[in-house]
């Protein structure tokens, strides 16, 4: 069933069961959480894949179809009214169209279901899970190798759908990248594409580390709207 929601589009995507810290100023968004206090989700994060996050200029920025709800977590408000927020991703929505006549974009959102698994495709998304999650290891051990840094204690989730959204969260990866993985219909897609991305970053390392020049994870920080 459909639901009407607004939008809060950003240079980011949120997945599933993911946070995300933002700092709201301008005051459409300040706005939009006023309205929204209260209720859950608050709005949904879309990316933006074309134009800005800031309202610089009069042109409507181009939004993603597929986003995540979101839920407020934490807030603290500044005095002059800016605000730093802390949000959650639970559902994924698609929407067609967005009524930006409030200044904020909403939308009639409909909720996508979760990456279930048919009970045939068990075997396989098991084996799957196995191999990223054994890539995944591989991986830090690489970046650990390259940059120095110090063995860090790894707690993946067990579920194979939060699983899949973790590593989406943690690799370093574009945005428009990060867009697809959350389009993905089915959890062997997800998981498949992940496999996918670990054994290019894998290479892009080894490169790396042959060159003698190690990048780090730039981590994520918060977001201004």
């Amino acid at each position: 069933m459909g639901k009407s929601l607004p939008l809060f589009p950003l240079n980011t995507v949120l997945f599933p069961g993911m946070v995300l810290p933002l700092h709201i100023f301008e005051e459409r968004y300040r706005r939009l959480l006023a309205e929204r206090a209260g209720f859950d989700p608050a709005f949904g994060i879309v990316l933006i894949t074309h134009g800005h996050e800031v309202a610089a200029t009069a042109e409507v920025p181009q939004l993603a179809k597929v986003g995540t709800a979101a839920t407020l977590v934490a807030s603290g408000q500044y005095p002059d009214g800016r605000s730093d927020i802390v949000v959650r991703g639970t559902r994924r929505f698609v929407f067609n169209d967005a009524d930006w006549s409030t200044g904020f974009p909403s939308a009639d959102v409909d909720w996508l279901p979760d990456l279930a698994t048919a009970s045939e495709e068990q075997e396989q998304i098991v084996a799957i899970k196995v191999q990223v999650s054994s890539l995944f290891q591989a991986y830090v051990s690489d970046v650990r190798a390259i940059t120095g840094a110090e063995e860090i204690a790894l707690d993946l989730p067990e579920d194979q759908q939060a699983l899949g959204w973790e590593l989406a969260e943690l690799l370093p990866m574009t945005a428009p990248s990060r867009q697809l993985l959350l389009e993905a219909t089915t959890l062997a897609q997800l998981l498949g594409d992940l496999v996918t991305h670990l054994r290019t970053e894998r290479s892009v390392l080894r490169n790396l580390g042959a060159a003698g020049s190690p990048s780090a994870h730039p981590g994520r920080g918060f977001s201004p709207n």
